[in-house]
């Protein structure tokens, strides 16, 4: 709670004012400060908290990304899915997938790419058209897209495994 002083210097006369300053007073504390003061402590002190909880955001994001190295990702039996056309996704903040895996004949017929939001994991579309011509996800992910390539194959995984 602030409480604002009005201090007023009256020289000369009853009502002639030479000065007027405002100041303000922390009910804590009872520390007196000008109001520039003030308001470059309360800048500066947003300042702090919002670089303390960016970094603390910063390094749950990259934790999480770095978990995506240790997951493991298999290729179901093809012959035993049936034809049709399956959806699936996998989303770790801040990248998420959503596709569409077409089974025919026991084989990955197409790979459709319905969502993908990625920073800068464009590129790991390109790991749709590795899965189809080597038929499983036990690729290698594109270089400069790692996490991406991984959310990708994870939901074709979880696509392909809503067959079953």
């Amino acid at each position: 709670m602030f409480i604002i002083v009005v201090q007023i210097a009256a020289i000369g006369g009853m009502h002639d004012f030479i000065a007027s300053q405002i100041w303000y007073k922390v009910a804590t504390g009872g520390l007196y400060m000008p109001r520039g003061a003030f308001i470059a402590l309360v800048i500066v002190a947003g300042l702090v908290i919002l670089v303390v909880v960016g970094k603390t955001l910063f390094k749950r994001v990259e934790q999480n990304l770095e978990g995506l190295k240790d997951l493991s990702i298999t290729t179901p039996p093809l012959s035993s899915i049936e034809d049709g056309t399956y959806e699936g996704s996998y989303a770790t903040f801040p990248v998420k997938a959503k596709v569409a895996a077409t089974v025919k004949e026991g084989t990955i017929a197409n790979i459709q790419l319905l969502e993908h939001r990625s920073g800068q994991g464009q590129p790991a579309e390109a790991i749709l058209a590795t899965v189809l011509t080597g038929q499983k996800l036990d690729v290698d992910t594109i270089s400069g897209a790692t996490y991406s390539s991984i959310i990708i194959l994870k939901a074709i995984e979880n696509a392909l495994g809503k067959a079953h």
